[in-house]
């Protein structure tokens, strides 16, 4: 009878192992299985990805625009001048401005393609100026004009960009999604970009500019404004007039689509020396983690 009980209990303690040991066993199974998919999940993102991407800034160097800011030939808007003035110093995160199918350009339109699906932040800034003819060699600063949103992109898609004096920045389809006011080259606060699209000076400047300045139009049909005296825009500073026996020059005006719900604002070169004379525009791109 004792060795009975003996066994019932050691069957029993058996019995229960064998429980434990199972549930152990499923435990590990769908941990590891949980596990698997995690990393079929990231492998999947990581194969959607088309290259490693967090931030860009593209802009030429001030040596593209001449002496005065107002040089802006398209001949000369070429991938190695980007490449050579944007922010790539760190060249394992930026492998990817090298290879055309990502970047590349045509008659000054550079197409860059969306590395991956998500929220993107845009700031787009036109050309401002300090380069004044006033007689005591200190310009007034003329403002340019910042375009700042967040929009939805789509891996794979193209967008298009053109820098010239401004930004003009272009969808999939080349429909224009927003363009800051270049300031005109030289010239007073009359001078500055518009944060409408509508002309802010109209009443003063009256005298047609020699030379004229790209609008979206010009940008889409290959035509090469090698100098932008008034400034480029949704509608280009296109006048200029004379104070003081001096030109002045108009701004251009500044649009943003409406969906992409923008800030724009007015900005001002960092100095009022008057031998900075301007501050070159850049397009800065940021993928946002949601």
């Amino acid at each position: 009878m004792t060795d009975l009980i003996i066994f019932n209990q050691k069957s029993m303690k058996q019995a229960s192992l064998s429980c434990q040991e199972l549930k152990q066993n499923y435990l590990t199974k769908i941990k590891n299985e949980h596990e698997y998919e995690l990393k079929s999940m990231d492998q999947s993102d990581s194969d959607d990805r088309l290259y490693n991407f967090e931030q860009v800034k593209f802009n030429f160097d001030r040596y593209f625009y001449g002496e005065n800011g107002n040089e802006t030939d398209r001949t000369k808007m070429t991938l190695e001048r980007i490449l050579a003035a944007s922010n790539h110093e760190n060249h394992e995160n930026f492998e990817w401005m090298n290879d055309t199918q990502f970047l590349n350009v045509s008659n000054g339109q550079f197409e860059w393609k969306i590395p991956e699906d998500g929220i993107y932040k845009f700031e787009l800034e036109s050309r401002s100026s300090n380069w004044s003819h006033l007689p005591d060699g200190v310009g007034g600063q003329v403002s340019g004009i910042k375009i700042k949103f967040r929009k939805k992109l789509e891996g794979g898609q193209s967008m298009f960009f053109f820098i010239s004096d401004s930004i003009f920045l272009f969808d999939h389809d080349k429909e224009l999604l927003a363009v800051p006011g270049s300031s005109g080259f030289q010239g007073g606060e009359s001078s500055s970009g518009s944060i409408t699209t509508g002309r802010i000076n109209s009443d003063l400047f009256k005298k047609p500019t020699v030379y004229t300045a790209y609008e979206p139009t010009d940008v889409l049909n290959g035509t090469n404004r090698s100098y932008c005296n008034g400034g480029s825009g949704f509608t280009r500073g296109n006048s200029r007039v004379w104070i003081r026996g001096f030109a002045h020059y108009e701004g251009g005006t500044s649009f943003a689509r409406g969906d992409l719900n923008a800030k724009i604002s007015n900005v001002k070169t960092s100095t009022t020396r008057h031998d900075t004379k301007f501050k070159q525009p850049y397009l800065d791109i940021e993928k946002l983690e949601i």
